[in-house]
Order: structure tokens, then C-alpha cells, then sequence
């Protein structure tokens, strides 16, 4: 009952704050324009529907999304690296990601080649979509090649990180300013690109993800258990690797391929859902700690976007300015374990 009331409470935010996100702007929408508005439709041309329909419930529904994805991939990789202090990136993929945004954007002019495809916003979702598959694949076959202990996976992951980062300072140094100012502008995590076409790829990507780890959940509790333990409870621990590794790496380097590399949401939420829940029980902390991210990065796109600011702050500028304090007040007053 506890549980339930926490769920229902959260979730009844989710809606208040999936209100206001529609509501609140540079132009501020009263409840009956904003009734008015979603009632024309989204082929409605009138300007109210217009900003409604194509700009704030896209923008909307991308941080539900985003904030769901990457606190559950980052409530996996804590839980299989049994470190409090994993999340999306420590596997490269997201950096990843940002190499094959870095090369759309950059690599233009380092081949002698027209810049006119870095505007391109589709080939900048499959740059980096593609940026991040490619990791994914190097990290299976090392992972295959030299085995699969966390600690060989963790470590891995951060080399690959650490690549990929130098390869970007690298194009970063040789770039025109133009370009630079292109891709720091996207580093920054940017939810306003996406229109209902990207929508229409990303919500089923991030929908698959989560149903497959919902479906992990009690393997996840056997795990924590340790390994030597989990066997002999007759868990396949090589398949639930690999699982892991596949369900955070889909999350975590296809929503920074649509969205941008969004920092320390899916560190600090998981975190923050075994403070509120006081248990380690995946079949309720999964589904707490999707929900809790998109509640909290949706109040994150709220800030960024409240009346009076000429334009749309950085999601990631949010995100770190919140995430970074709450980690470090659970690091003093609560060891994270």
C-alpha cells in the first residue's frame, strides 16, 4: 500500500508537470487556451495550436521519454556493476554517440567536403545513432573476445570513453568556428529538435527497452546476490549480462542519438527511487525509477524553459546544475551503496 501510494503520488506529478510544460514558454497559455489549442488538432494551422502541437507536446514527450530511458539504463548498469556510481556513459556508448555527431557536424571540413549536411537533422540522428552501434559492437566483441566480469566491462567501456572523447577534441581543434559552435550547441542535450517524425522512432525504441528490462527484474534481484550465489539459484548469469549490456546500451546511445548526451539523470535517479522506496526490489524499483525520470527531467525542461527567457536554456545545463548537488548531499549524508 505504501508503494502504491508513492506510485500514484508521483505519477499524479507527472501529469501536473506534463501540464505545465504545454502551459509555460516564452508565451504563457492559460488552461482554457490550452484546451482550446489541443482541441483544434495537430493539423490546425492557428497559432496557439500550432506552438501546442508542434513545438511544447513533441518537446513535451521527449523528456518523459528521455528521463524514463536513461534513469532505467542507469538503474541496470548500477545494479550489474553493483557501483554506485555507474550510469548511460560509462560504457562509451553515449560518448560514442557524440563522436558520430562530432564527425556530422566537423568532419566536413577536415575531408574538403561542403558543410551543408551538418544542417541536415536526420543526418545528424543517424550519425550518431550509428556513432553508438559501432561502440556497441566493439564492446561485444571485446566483451566476447576477453570475457565478461564487470570489472573487464567497466573498464572497457571507459577506454573506449576516453577514445572517442580525444577523437572529438581532435576535430574540435581543427574545426571552423561555425561548426564548433554547431556541435557544442548539441552537446549541450537539446529536446526541441524533435518533431513528431523523430517521436515516431524514438517512443517505440524506448518502449521496447523498457519492457525488456521490466522483464529482467527478477534475475536483476538474484544478481545483487552475487554471482557465485546467483548460479547456484540456477540464474544464467552469461545471458543476463549480455541482456543488460544490450537493454542500457539501446537506452542510453539511441536517446542521446535523438536528444543529445543528457548528464547525470541517469546516475542520480536511480539513487534518489531507492531513497523514496527504501527497498532493492526491481519488480517496484524499475517502474519507480522510469517514472521518477520522467518527472524529474521533465520539471528539468520546465526550468529551461520558464516566461521571461528570451530563449530555451540547455537541458543538460539543468540536469548538471540539479544532479551534480543531489549526489554529492547523498555522498554526505547517506554513503551510496
Amino acid at each position: 500500500m505504501m508503494h502504491f501510494n508513492r506510485f500514484f503520488s508521483l505519477f499524479l506529478a507527472l501529469l501536473l508537470l506534463f501540464a505545465l510544460s504545454l502551459a509555460l514558454g516564452s508565451s504563457p497559455i492559460s488552461i482554457s487556451q490550452l484546451w482550446q489549442g489541443l482541441s483544434l488538432g495537430p493539423q490546425s494551422t492557428e497559432g496557439l495550436a500550432s506552438i501546442i502541437w508542434q513545438l511544447r507536446l513533441p518537446r513535451s514527450l521527449a523528456a518523459i521519454l528521455a528521463g524514463a530511458g536513461l534513469s532505467v539504463s542507469g538503474l541496470l548498469l548500477q545494479t550489474f556493476f553493483r557501483n554506485p556510481i555507474a550510469g548511460p556513459f560509462v560504457l562509451g556508448i553515449s560518448s560514442a554517440a557524440g563522436l558520430g555527431a562530432a564527425l556530422w557536424i566537423m568532419g566536413g571540413s577536415l575531408l574538403g567536403l561542403s558543410s551543408f549536411w551538418a544542417a541536415s537533422r536526420w543526418g545528424l540522428l543517424a550519425a550518431a545513432a550509428s556513432g553508438a552501434a559501432f561502440c556497441l559492437f566493439i564492446l561485444l566483441l571485446l566483451a566476447w573476445r576477453l570475457g565478461q566480469r564487470p570489472a573487464h566491462l567497466l573498464l572497457m567501456g571507459l577506454m573506449l570513453g576516453s577514445f572517442t572523447n580525444a577523437f572529438i577534441l581532435f576535430l574540435q581543434y581543427f574545426s571552423p568556428k561555425e561548426e564548433l559552435q554547431s556541435f557544442i550547441f548539441w552537446s549541450m542535450g537539446d529536446l526541441n529538435r524533435l518533431g513528431w517524425s523523430e517521436l515516431a522512432l524514438l517512443t517505440p525504441l524506448v518502449f521496447f527497452a523498457l519492457f525488456l528490462a521490466f522483464l529482467l527484474a527478477q534475475g536483476l534481484n538474484i544478481w545483487l546476490l552475487g554471482s557465485t550465489e546467483a548460479r547456484s539459484l540456477g540464474l544464467n548469469t552469461s545471458r543476463l549480462r549480455w541482456q543488460i549490456l544490450l537493454i542500457s546500451s539501446l537506452l542510453a546511445g539511441g536517446i542521446t542519438a535523438f536528444c543529445g548526451p543528457i548528464g547525470f539523470v541517469g546516475m542520480a535517479v536511480p539513487h534518489l527511487a531507492r531513497l523514496i522506496l527504501g527497498s532493492q526490489r526491481h519488480q517496484v524499483l524499475l517502474p519507480f525509477t522510469a517514472l521518477l525520470g520522467a518527472v524529474l527531467l521533465l520539471a528539468c525542461q520546465i526550468l529551461a524553459q520558464l516566461p521571461g527567457l528570451e530563449q530555451l536554456l540547455p537541458i543538460n545545463l539543468i540536469s548538471s546544475l540539479f544532479g551534480a548537488p543531489f549526489l554529492l548531499f547523498l555522498l554526505l549524508t547517506k554513503p551510496l551503496d
